[in-house]
């Protein structure tokens, strides 16, 4: 999945995160791309989060992980 903030902590920032898991499915680390307001949409649907989550996916096969969700 991904999570999106919008100025949740600093006003302006916008932000989308995905997971990377290993070949255990443990969760070694995470991709995030962070902007101004107003640079992407940071729409957890949207085109930026499903590039971000083919990307978390690439990597985490490339870890071994047998599955992705």
């Amino acid at each position: 999945g991904v999570a999106s903030v919008e100025g949740d902590f600093h006003k302006g920032v916008i932000a989308l995160s995905c997971p990377v898991f290993d070949y255990r499915d443990v969760m070694v680390g995470a991709i995030t791309v962070l902007s101004h307001y107003g640079d992407f949409d940071p729409d957890p649907e949207g085109p930026v989060a499903r590039d971000l989550m083919a990307a978390c996916h690439d990597l985490s096969r490339g870890l071994g992980q047998a599955h992705t969700s």
